[in-house]
């Protein structure tokens, strides 16, 4: 095990899971309490921003871990970034609870419990996996692989890090389409005033682009830069006898 690897990947997992739940609770706080419609957006895109930011810091640990160190590792980086999980997991549950602090049970906390823990394996450990499933495909037959452009297809490292980043934008631009576009669509049967319609584009439209934003470019350079971190880190602390 690298244990100065396992040390740091552990810290900036935990930082960085404990800064998005606190973009979090302030969301909340506001949600509740104030009407601005922009000031609600303009927050509801940083908490986005900073629970992806958590999000992709783990997956570079992961991605790192199985390209760069060994298959042993890779394990303990998916043990890592559980621990970022679990954080978001009891934000989650913590926030449920409050928005329900009227009818608050037993029940509605162990449902609360329940959605949490499925939301967050759905959205967090399942591509984690699928991650280091494809991080081991593509880079089992590359020794000590190393970045040297910012991007490169011919590079297994960097091929990972942007098949990763087209399948999770992917995924997200095809739920938004799916799950909140068309059905918005059917249930107006398809007619709009024109300034309905304008404000349906403006929105949608929006949410296009911050989703092509944060999961594509974004993403790819968390991958980036935290794996020439990480390099960088091992390189300059190496593991004492």
């Amino acid at each position: 095990m690298k244990k100065n690897f396992f040390k740091i990947s552990l810290v900036l997992n935990i930082v960085f899971a404990l800064l998005s739940a606190g973009v979090w609770i302030f969301y909340n706080y506001y949600a509740t309490t104030y009407q601005g419609d922009s000031f609600l957006a303009f927050i509801s895109y940083t908490r986005l921003f900073f629970d992806l930011l958590a999000q992709f810091i783990g997956y570079s640990t992961i991605l790192f871990a199985f390209s760069k160190l060994d298959f042993k590792n890779g394990l303990i980086s998916i043990g890592t970034f559980s621990v970022s999980v679990a954080i978001s997991m009891v934000v989650q549950v913590i926030s449920e609870c409050s928005m329900l602090e009227s009818a608050l049970s037993l029940r509605t906390v162990i449902a609360s419990i329940y959605l949490a823990a499925g939301t967050c394996a759905i959205n967090q450990l399942a591509p984690a996996i699928l991650l280091a499933a494809l991080t081991v495909k593509l880079t089992k037959n590359c020794k000590n692989p190393m970045i040297t452009k910012f991007i490169s297809w011919s590079n297994p490292v960097q091929k990972t890090m942007m098949i990763a980043c087209i399948v999770l934008c992917s995924v997200n631009v095809l739920a938004i389409t799916s799950l909140d576009l068309f059905p918005f669509l059917i249930q107006n049967e398809f007619k709009f005033f024109k300034e309905d319609l304008v404000s349906v584009i403006k929105v949608y439209v929006t949410d296009y682009i911050i989703t092509i934003i944060f999961y594509l470019v974004l993403q790819y350079v968390v991958y980036y830069w935290m794996y020439k971190f990480y390099c960088n880190y091992i390189k300059s602390h190496p593991e004492r006898n």
